[in-house]
């Protein structure tokens, strides 16, 4: 354990400071398409509406209601949740590398864990994946605790907040039914028959059991009302693939150079052989952390691509993949550490990750928008000119007019005075949508990529204000 004073308040000063970007981009960040939907939901509850699609994450839907009764409805506020869940993550990763016997080794967990900005994006939006990734993180803690010869802690709680991720988003639902086969045989199996005469195996049986069916149900409704489940996911395998480099460095490029597609082959590579190395003989005893998160990891992946081959469910992909992080930093972390013969290249190895993963982190930092929800950046800013300007009648792209209608408009005291309108546009070939009205509109507000054909028609457009960040442009209709 790293018992240097200094070294152990530069790893809190880093673990706080991230911390503090997190809240701060909770802060400035715009409401997102989904969260307005999600407020939406809550705001005006209907059970058949909100259990319909696989926008309601049940926790995070829950602590959005909490604000809502709690008459705290500003975008910060009904983030709270997620902030929550990012607070207890960072204290469980500097827990980690404050484990760790050298700096060096210190800094790397913190990098891997703490700079991803991916995955600081879902701890900056009220959405579940937050919880999910608190909740996993706390089942991995718990479970690690009773590894070793110093037990410590309840094994059960382990299996409790594995059961609270699963329900949090329910892409977690893997690493649920995996961490479940690898405790199940750890708890009870391995100590023979006489499993079946103690209380703990059916108190254990009958969570795991609740917890499935609950989930089960969930996604058989989604799926018979609105196929909401498919959108979570790929068919195709290269786009599995890319969540390594997506999810733990966030290295995209559109469209994908050859040294982004090199990167991400080389980055699933590394992941697989650092899975494969921690169930090599021998790592159980001398290596329980890595072993175990590789045996769940594997269990995870068996399911992933049984249930694809044999069901045809769609692979984890972007956002839904995130579940797989936690377990793929630990054996990332665990198999570089494990690599080196002399303890200066181990050093020099993690340092040159540490530096790299740095510099990844702030060449994406930035406090105004998040990855997946980028239209919406300036959506704000483009519902404040419009109010400004005297607006009465905007028509609106899809992915502004969701958070107007959803969230804005839900509110009274961030509500506008203007009314909105959802743009439609034809589509190719026959039995499009008939195209808006424009003759009650003074406005439009778009994001890219533009289809004004169909309103140019209607009435002549002039240009009113554009926002370069996102391309949001606002029209004036003559």
């Amino acid at each position: 354990m790293l018992t240097n004073r200094k070294y152990r308040l530069i790893l809190t000063a880093i673990t706080a400071a991230v911390l503090v970007y997190v809240m701060m981009r909770a802060y400035f960040i715009p409401i997102t398409h989904d969260e307005a939907y999600s407020f939406h939901n809550m705001k005006r509850f209907w059970y058949a509406e909100a259990l319909c699609t696989g926008n309601t994450h049940w926790l995070n839907s829950m602590a959005l209601k909490v604000a809502i009764l709690l008459q705290q409805e500003s975008v910060f506020a009904l983030r709270w949740f997620s902030l929550l869940s990012a607070t207890v993550f960072f204290w469980i990763t500097w827990q980690w590398a404050k484990s760790k016997t050298n700096f060096v080794s210190a800094l790397f967990v913190l990098s891997v864990c703490l700079l991803n900005p991916y995955v600081l994006d879902y701890f900056s939006i009220a959405r579940g994946y937050a919880s999910g990734l608190l909740f996993e993180s706390l089942s991995l803690l718990f479970f690690f605790r009773t590894t070793g010869p110093q037990k410590k802690g309840s094994s059960f709680l382990s299996l409790l907040f594995a059961g609270l991720a699963a329900i949090s988003n329910f892409s977690f639902f893997y690493f649920f039914v995996a961490f479940s086969s690898v405790y199940f045989t750890r708890t009870h199996f391995l100590k023979g028959i006489t499993f079946v005469k103690t209380k703990e195996f059916y108190r254990d049986s009958f969570f795991v059991s609740i917890v499935s069916l609950l989930v089960a149900r969930a996604l058989l409704f989604i799926t018979r009302c609105s196929n909401d489940v498919v959108g979570a996911g790929t068919q195709e395998f290269s786009e599995f693939c890319a969540v390594f480099t997506e999810g733990l460095f966030q290295l995209t490029s559109r469209p994908e150079s050859p040294i982004m597609l090199g990167s991400k082959w080389a980055a699933c590579t590394l992941i697989i052989l650092s899975t494969l190395s921690g169930l090599l003989p021998g790592k159980k005893t001398s290596a329980p952390l890595h072993y175990y998160a590789a045996l769940i990891l594997l269990c995870e992946f068996i399911l992933i691509f049984s249930g694809h081959f044999f069901f045809q469910f769609v692979l984890p992909a972007s956002r839904s993949a995130l579940f797989l992080f936690p377990l793929t930093v630990v054996c990332f972390v665990e198999f570089l550490e494990s690599l080196s013969a002399t303890t200066i290249v181990k050093k020099m190895t993690l340092l040159t990750g540490s530096v790299f993963l740095i510099v990844n982190f702030l060449l994406h930092y930035n406090s105004t928008s998040v990855v997946d929800y980028h239209a919406q950046a300036d959506l704000k800013k483009g519902m404040d000119f419009l109010e400004k300007n005297g607006a009465v009648r905007v028509g609106m792209g899809t992915e502004v007019y969701g958070g107007f209608r959803n969230y804005f408009q839900m509110t009274e005291k961030y509500n506008y005075s203007f009314a909105g309108e959802e743009l439609r546009s034809r589509t190719s070939g026959a039995g499009g949508p008939t195209p808006t009205d424009l003759s009650h509109c003074d406005f439009l507000i778009v994001v890219p990529p533009y289809d004004l054909t169909d309103y140019r028609c209607q009435k002549k457009l002039s240009a009113a204000k554009f926002f370069p960040q996102t391309g949001t442009l606002i029209l004036k209709v003559d």
